[in-house]
């Protein structure tokens, strides 16, 4: 189930896709509301009287980003029949084919989600995840370190596959100003967890701009690399509050420095775990250059960014020495089927 933040920054996303569209294909189109909520066996909707474009929940948080872009596509193939051709038509008649051709899509009224159920290595690696969070510190290592390994020989398998699926999504809270243990947790997820990821801005009013992370990857990858990103959170403010309490108002002020060296140590835990994983499987690089591809597509204007930490190295020491000591704990997300809905 998409969380309130997701379904924002997804909506956001959204509307800066239609912008898109709309400027790609020269479209003599109005911008309209853009909206994400439950469809009954609809994956989408263009409803003329209000002026709004709905994708459902199903189609968010199950489909493909191709999957999104075709939905999107298909309602403003309607909301271009409604209002720029202005005359009457069966709801996928003459006119809605012509509109679909403009957008380059197919003008098929019904629409199956790409996304199936997870690889079954995927699911192994659910299980021994799991199992890390044991009480059993021996058993817990061990089972995170297979973890590991299942994960990183599932990746080196993909690469071999000719065509792979890509999707995208919005990950963490919108934010004014993202905080640099942020930034930490995520280069964790893209150095080790096999997704790239986007720092992008919202304008929430001519005034204000907010900033949320994207990563992108299969959707096994992604649905990994989410539940890691979780539970690293969770696991840091739980570890930050026994550390304040412990040390009182001197370090009141550091919750991000902690948090960093937190995310640090982790880091290096893994970082052990992937070399002697390299050196197992004769792997120097593991890189994906078809996701590589799929990120410029999505994104062919961006740039780097260092973010520097103000630093207490007793304070991120600490975080460090309690970050080496983290095992991922149980709750992975399941797959989805491949559900099929009319199109509006």
């Amino acid at each position: 189930m998409m969380d309130p933040e997701q379904i924002k920054g997804w909506t956001f996303k959204l509307k800066k896709l239609y912008l898109e569209i709309v400027a790609e294909k020269g479209l003599a189109l109005q911008e309209c509301t853009l909206r994400i909520c439950p469809l009954k066996n609809r994956l989408g909707e263009w409803n003329g009287s209000a002026r709004t474009i709905s994708l459902s929940l199903e189609t968010i948080s199950q489909g493909s980003f191709d999957d999104i872009i075709h939905v999107l596509k298909h309602e403003m193939a309607h909301q271009l029949v409604d209002e720029v051709f202005q005359r009457s038509d069966r709801p996928h008649g003459d006119l809605f084919t012509s509109a679909c051709q403009l957008l380059g899509i197919n003008s098929k009224a019904t629409y199956s989600l790409s996304s199936g159920s997870p690889d079954p290595i995927v699911r192994k690696i659910e299980k021994l995840m799991a199992l890390s969070g044991s009480s059993n510190e021996n058993e817990a290592m061990a089972a995170l370190a297979k973890a590991q390994e299942l994960s990183f020989k599932y990746n080196v398998d993909i690469l071999k596959e000719e065509s792979r699926q890509y999707s995208l999504r919005p990950l963490g809270k919108i934010r004014r100003r993202t905080p640099s243990s942020e930034w930490t947790l995520i280069n964790i997820l893209t150095e080790f967890y096999f997704v790239q990821a986007l720092h992008i801005y919202h304008q929430i009013d001519p005034l204000t701009i907010a900033w949320q992370f994207e990563i992108y990857g299969t959707p096994q990858n992604i649905d990994t690399a989410e539940y890691v990103y979780a539970f690293l959170q969770n696991q840091a403010e739980l570890l930050w509050t026994i550390y304040r309490q412990k040390n009182g108002k001197s370090v009141s002020r550091k919750r991000v420095v902690f948090m960093s060296g937190l995310f640090q140590g982790f880091r290096s835990k893994l970082a052990i775990e992937r070399q002697e994983l390299k050196d197992k499987f004769a792997m120097v690089h593991l890189e994906d250059p078809q996701l590589t591809n799929f990120f410029k597509e999505c994104n062919p204007r961006i740039r780097t960014k260092k973010v520097s930490i103000r630093n207490d190295k007793n304070v991120y020491s600490d975080g460090v020495e309690q970050g080496k000591s983290i095992n991922i704990r149980p709750g992975l997300n399941k797959g989805s089927g491949q559900p099929v809905a009319y199109l509006e």
